[in-house]
């Protein structure tokens, strides 16, 4: 093979690379991520509270679960489409002394697919104490 000819087929490599580099990058920028924080707030009686976000889709059908601290998980409840949560005081059941410290968590979530993608925040409210009664 002459020098020219070969030098026509390391181009010919070259930019058959570059094309297909191209064609691998085009798909990830045409997706963007937005990140959505989110808040948690819990009610003074600890049963009941409201998921907030910017985007509407960050506040509905979140999982927030109920703990007490350095005991674990009381509970589970899925906020509405308001981000009103609420769990039943009758099921719930403490078990450390009184009085109780408990707060709320918030997982992460991510809404969307092809396009833009929504990661919406994590979240813990503050740590109410239950004296009973």
């Amino acid at each position: 093979m002459s020098n020219s000819k070969r030098s026509r087929a390391g181009l010919a490599t070259v930019v058959a690379a570059l094309v297909a580099i191209a064609l691998t990058a085009v798909p990830a920028a045409a997706t963007k991520t937005v990140n959505v924080p989110s808040s948690l707030k819990i009610s003074p009686y600890g049963t009941s509270g409201k998921v907030t976000a910017a985007n509407p889709a960050c506040v509905a059908e979140r999982t927030v679960v109920l703990k007490e601290k350095g005991h674990g998980v009381l509970g589970r409840a899925n906020s509405s489409e308001t981000g009103k949560w609420e769990i039943n005081p009758e099921g719930i059941k403490y078990k450390g002394p009184l009085p109780f410290k408990i707060y709320a968590e918030l997982k992460p979530k991510s809404e969307g697919a092809a396009g833009t993608i929504y990661k919406c925040g994590a979240a813990t409210s503050k740590t109410i104490e239950i004296a009973g009664g």
